[in-house]
């Protein structure tokens, strides 16, 4: 249901009275010359005389595109009344591995870059996801939060556009210490469902600080979900040498350990060798976080202002028409 507000409702009396004012004046208490013909009552017997109140229906059309024009300065709005909406109550972290073995490629089909196919993937996944808050933490030598719990797309797309490798130092692999950025920033969320969703193509370094025991405590104390993809192919994966030539690298991935993690933490683990791999694995957790929230939205507002405009436009065209043409010479 639409019904009709004003934005500066406070100007209204002010405008209404000064408006009401003025009509009585007008009518009531201006007077106006009147001419007296020696033949005015032979005309009125003859029922050719007009008997409408033709002064009062002209000042009325006046009247109406004058007090029209005074309410536009109240700011006339359609609001849609209120209405329930389901949306997504997931609050979701995207941890992405930005270490140097990220630009290697495991398909000689499709030769995307394993962090090119990751920015990808995340941008469809961050567009899918319209009511949801997402984090992006990035890790390699170090854990860094890139961009902190927020509904802003445009924030969150850009910034996935604009990674590469290089932006933190990419020779190790903090990954405990990136999921425990990443839990940070969720543990005092008050969602419904709290979620990570972290993407790696490596073992994790020896130096890392954090062990996955302590990462694995942490996200059940603030009960944080947590899918892991472990990316790339068995063994080797493929990269350009020097001459440009496509060489074999070896390649692991500690699928034992990712499996621990997310099964210890009510998630699910992902093992993705290729591009149209991950394109999958994003779409069924997008498919598995789906929490919906009733709520009502209260607000929508459409400006009236084309409505009241025609309005007064139309009362003061039907005025001049009548002047014009058809009671001309009578007022």
């Amino acid at each position: 249901m639409t019904n009709l507000v004003f934005a500066y409702a406070w100007v209204l009396p002010w405008v209404g009275g000064v408006t009401a004012l003025a009509g009585m004046y007008v009518l009531w208490f201006k007077r106006k010359i009147r001419y007296r013909y020696a033949l005015a009552h032979v005309i009125k017997q003859q029922g050719s005389a007009v008997t409408l109140p033709i002064r009062h229906i002209l000042f009325a059309l006046r009247l109406g595109a004058l007090i029209t024009l005074a309410l536009l300065i109240g700011r006339p709005q359609w609001l849609d009344t209120q209405r329930d909406l389901c949306i997504k109550g997931v609050d979701i972290v995207l941890t992405i591995d930005v270490s140097g073995s990220m630009e290697l490629f495991d398909d000689l089909k499709d030769r995307t870059q394993r962090i090119e196919a990751a920015k990808r993937e995340a941008l469809s996944f961050i567009a899918k996801r319209t009511n949801d808050p997402i984090g992006i933490v990035l890790f390699a030598s170090q854990a860094l939060s890139k961009v902190p719990l927020t509904l802003d797309k445009t924030l969150l797309l850009n910034t996935v556009k604009e990674l590469e490798l290089g932006d933190i130092d990419a020779n190790d692999t903090l990954l405990f210490t990136g999921l425990a950025t990443s839990i940070n920033r969720l543990r005092t969320s008050t969602a419904k469902s709290k979620i990570i969703v972290m993407l790696t193509d490596g073992v994790p370094s020896e130096n890392d600080p954090i062990d996955a025991d302590t990462v694995i405590g942490l996200a059940r104390e603030f009960g944080i979900k947590i899918y892991t993809l472990g990316v790339g192919r068995a063994n080797m994966a493929y990269t350009y040498d020097q001459f440009g030539r496509v060489a074999q690298i070896p390649s692991n991935v500690d699928a034992a350990m990712l499996k621990k993690i997310a099964t210890e933490t009510g998630g699910y683990y992902y093992r993705v060798h290729t591009p149209a791999e991950l394109k999958s694995a994003y779409e069924t957790i997008d498919k598995l976080e789906q929490t919906d929230i009733k709520t009502t939205l209260f607000q929508q507002y459409h400006e009236a202002f084309t409505w009241f405009a025609w309005f007064a436009l139309l009362c003061v065209i039907a005025e001049l028409l009548l002047r014009m043409f058809l009671w001309k010479g009578l007022v």
